[in-house]
C-alpha cells in the first residue's frame, strides 16, 4: 500500500461527493477505487484503502468480545463502517450519517495518516490540533528527538 501523508483540502458537491486531491490519486488506483469510511475517533471520517482496512478488520476481529471494553471498541469501528467506490472522475460518496457525526459542511480536509486518511471539517481540525494535551506534546518532542538523534546517527555512518 502507498503511504499517504500531507494535508489536502476539498469540498463536497451537492451531492454530498468529495474529490479525492490529486496526490492521493495513486492509492485510489491501487485499490481500484475501492474504500471503507467510518467514524474516526476525534469527530472527523476515516477513510482506508480496502487493502488496509483487511488488515484493521482482521485485528478487530482477534479481539475479544466478551470483554466491554474491547466489545466496544469493535462496535465503535464496524457499527458505522461503509464501503465505497470512487467513481470515474475520483470522487466519493460520503454516507450522511458519516457527514452529521464529522460536521462537514462544504469545505473539508483531507489528512493522510500513512495507512489512511482522515476528512475533517477544517474548523473541528483545527480546535483538534490547537488542544493537544501537555502529555501528547512531552511525546511529539520525544518522538521529535529522537527522530533528531536518529538523523544524526545515520548521518555520521
Amino acid at each position: 500500500m502507498l503511504i499517504t501523508e500531507g494535508t489536502f483540502n476539498s469540498s463536497i458537491d451537492s451531492g454530498g461527493r468529495f474529490q479525492l486531491p490529486v496526490a492521493l490519486r495513486p492509492v485510489s488506483a491501487q485499490v481500484e477505487g475501492r474504500f471503507v469510511m467510518n467514524m474516526g475517533v476525534e469527530k472527523c471520517i476515516t477513510l482506508y484503502p480496502m487493502d488496509e482496512w483487511q488488515v484493521y478488520r482482521q485485528q478487530l476481529g482477534e479481539l475479544n468480545v466478551f470483554r466491554p471494553d474491547q466489545r466496544a471498541l469493535v462496535r465503535f469501528f464496524l457499527s458505522s463502517a461503509t464501503e465505497v467506490k470512487a467513481d470515474a472522475k475520483n470522487r466519493l460518496l460520503i454516507p450522511k450519517h458519516l457527514v452529521q457525526y464529522a460536521g462537514l459542511e462544504k469545505d473539508l480536509l483531507v489528512v493522510g495518516m500513512l495507512h489512511f486518511l482522515e476528512i475533517w471539517n477544517p474548523d473541528r481540525y483545527l480546535e483538534n490540533m490547537m488542544q493537544i494535551p501537555a502529555q501528547e506534546q512531552a511525546a511529539v518532542y520525544e518522538l521529535a528527538e529522537r527522530l533528531h538523534q536518529s538523523r544524526q546517527k545515520g548521518g555520521a555512518e
